[in-house]
């Protein structure tokens, strides 16, 4: 994977249209402030989605490359599915998630205006305000008009290790936003769509947190990558991988 391509994930369960979003905002909003390559995951319906991603060995490849230097970009959907364990409403219930950050469970929706989420509903669809989360500095205290549609908050399954980092919260002071670093990589989750908001500030929040991830280590990305996976997938890892991820 070479540095500075954005993978940007397809696929059952995972809806187009955000993930085509998603794909445009990391390369006009991200991309020029990290050279590492990023690997994103956007909405979608969680139920369908793990069932495929576990097949296509997804939780394999995306490990090793943020190991080895790569981030993550998790948001909404891509975000409960990066957890130990997911819930969402009464369609999922404690169910396994991909555990590419076993330190967190993820719990949603939090800001649904109905009694039960109603997938595919312009009512689930609002701008909300998010807040910087305590003890950040630098940074606006409020972020306004984020796009919100069926977001989770994260909880920790043990202490919260030296590796995590809240970055921002809902108004109920859950968290919103998190950081995770694995190896030279990092997770970034969040419950917003930053694709599909406004504030500026709130993309800031964004391109601060990859370059933090930039200035701590020097990324070991291999361009040949795909092909040095076979003593953790199978012989057809590089096909399997193909099929999923498409870069820019």
């Amino acid at each position: 994977m070479r540095a500075n391509t954005v993978w940007q994930l397809y696929g059952t369960g995972l809806c187009n249209y955000s993930a085509n979003m998603a794909k445009r905002w990391i390369q006009q909003k991200i991309v020029p402030h990290t050279t590492r390559p990023i690997i994103c995951i956007a909405g979608g319906r969680g139920r369908h989605a793990l069932p495929s991603l576990r097949q296509r060995r997804a939780d394999t490849i995306i490990h090793e490359h943020v190991q080895r230097g790569a981030i993550y970009i998790g948001i909404c959907c891509g975000a409960y599915l990066a957890t130990r364990t997911v819930t969402f409403g009464d369609d999922i219930v404690n169910e396994r998630g991909l555990s590419l950050v076993p330190s967190l469970d993820s719990f949603g929706p939090v800001a649904s205006p109905n009694d039960s989420y109603r997938y595919n509903c312009t009512s689930e669809m609002r701008y909300i305000d998010i807040h910087a989360a305590r003890g950040t500095t630098g940074t606006p205290r409020k972020y306004s008009d984020c796009f919100y549609q069926g977001g989770g908050t994260f909880s920790f399954s043990s202490v919260p290790p030296e590796t995590v980092e809240v970055h921002a919260t809902y108004s109920t002071q859950e968290p919103c936003v998190v950081t995770c670093r694995d190896g030279l990589g990092m997770y970034i989750l969040t419950g917003i769509h930053p694709e599909l908001s406004s504030d500026s500030n709130c993309h800031t929040m964004f391109q601060t947190i990859v370059r933090s991830c930039s200035q701590t280590a020097t990324a070991k990305i291999q361009p040949g990558l795909l092909n040095t996976t076979e003593s953790t997938t199978p012989k057809s890892g590089r096909r399997v991988a193909a099929e999923w991820l498409q870069g820019a």
